[in-house]
């Protein structure tokens, strides 16, 4: 069997209902979508301009996303819809108070970034499409010239210091290069900060190319890594630890090499701490009682190595010299399940709060000792007893080729789609209403 076409047609399966849902909005959309993530600065927006699914999507690709699950116009023209990305830009720009500095104090401090406003207010905000901003499906060039020239005006006018970053797909930051858009954006990417976010998810091929089924090849991800330095853009990539087919010691493993291998390339991490999005695999096989997230002491083990060796003088370590982000903990919509709030976790809620209590300090304050301090606890906690009996039985698992237990997932998944009812999304941001 070929296991990435399987998943790919299973997830085509699961994605199908997120189609029947375009009725709903009967225009464009007239405002972005937003979720907020603890970052230096407080909380830092993440904004999701809507306009086509992406085409990976489409095709059953990235398993874990959900990005072009959101509402959509059902039939309004295509140069309608795309004109709309900036009304939503516009939107951003005349709500920003509201949107980025209700959640973020202002300041900065700890970030090595150009500061072209002295005195100044400092903001950090991410953009994306519906898969990638450089996607010209999702967004035009020309529209997304326009989108970036609002913010440079925008930033000068009000005075403010703008960190942007821009979630993208490795091959489009290649095409892009070739056809000389980043080069044409000048002087735009240092006044903007403008740095690139990449999925990456894991070093290994097949866990990246048919767990997480990426359809990414490590010579773009390494060419787009090249790019960003060239251009100044600090490059960033989303490393994804565990997934269904694995057990939490091969998470660890996998987090571990993919972490040293970006660092060997300078490119900064974003570590995503896993969560569960309906209409994917990994949301089946939980509801089947057959995948389970990473235990919240298997992510301690993986941020341990995050930690290691973060500090560093090179553009990617811009948050107070460290490399990395952490991300994952919050999305659009709400997961509706995380490695804090899983009640199937061998850890105790105890630890799950206490865990989520750490990570929002180190997220928000990259202070390692304050967060070791409180992740302390989790090992006295009698619930250890529990992750030990856990891993014993996921040693007895990791008898098994990987690729036989990722293939009885899918059959598995084949078999529990008929009767697959996931709730409906809830959308936080109010996108789509106005």
């Amino acid at each position: 069997m070929n296991l990435s076409l399987r998943s790919r047609e299973l997830m085509k399966e699961l994605r199908k209902v997120t189609y029947a849902r375009d009725d709903i909005l009967d225009r464009p959309l007239d405002r972005p979508y937003v979720f907020y993530a603890p970052n230096l600065c407080g909380s830092y927006a993440i904004f999701i301009f809507g306009s086509y699914r992406c085409d990976k999507y489409l095709r059953g690709l990235c398993t874990p996303c959900h990005y072009s699950g959101l509402l959509h116009p059902a039939s309004a023209p295509r140069s309608e819809v795309f004109a709309s990305i900036l009304d939503q830009t516009d939107y951003l720009l005349a709500h920003f108070d509201e949107l980025v500095f209700a959640h973020q104090d202002g300041r900065g401090a700890g970030y090595r970034l150009n500061r072209p406003h002295e005195g100044g207010r400092f903001a950090d905000l991410q953009i994306a499409g519906e898969g990638s901003f450089l996607r010209d499906g999702e967004v035009p060039p020309e529209i997304r010239r326009e989108v970036l020239r609002r913010l440079v005006e925008f930033s000068r006018r009000e005075r403010i210091n703008l960190h942007v970053g821009l979630e993208v797909k490795a091959e489009d930051v290649v095409h892009a290069e070739a056809r000389g858009e980043l080069e044409s954006w000048g002087r735009w990417v240092e006044e903007l900060n403008l740095t690139l976010i990449m999925g990456f998810e894991s070093i290994d091929p097949f866990v990246r190319n048919v767990i997480f089924n990426k359809d990414l090849s490590l010579e773009s991800i390494e060419r787009a890594i090249s790019i960003g330095h060239a251009r100044g853009m600090r490059p960033t990539c989303f490393v994804y630890p565990g997934n269904h087919g694995m057990t939490d010691a091969e998470a660890v493993a996998d987090a571990v090499a993919s972490v040293r291998w970006l660092r060997s390339r300078d490119a900064g991490i974003y570590m995503m701490l896993p969560n569960l999005q309906p209409h994917t695999i990994p949301h089946v096989l939980y509801h089947a009682g057959a995948y389970n997230l990473i235990d919240v002491r298997t992510a301690v083990g993986i941020l341990d190595e995050l930690l290691a060796g973060s500090q560093g003088e090179s553009p990617v370590h811009y948050h107070a010299g460290d490399d990395w982000n952490i991300g994952g903990v919050t999305s659009e919509p709400d997961p509706e399940i995380n490695v804090f709030t899983n009640e199937r976790a061998a850890s105790c809620a105890a630890c799950r709060g206490a865990f989520r209590a750490a990570v929002w300090h180190l997220a928000q304050r990259h202070d390692v000792v304050g967060y070791r301090e409180r992740v302390s606890a989790i090992e006295a906690c009698a619930c250890r007893e529990r992750h030990v009996e856990s891993a014993r039985s996921d040693e007895r698992r990791s008898a098994r080729p990987i690729a036989e237990r990722v293939e009885e997932d899918l059959e598995r998944v084949a078999a529990e789609i008929p009767g697959y009812r996931p709730g409906r999304t809830v959308l936080k941001s109010g996108a789509g209403a106005g």
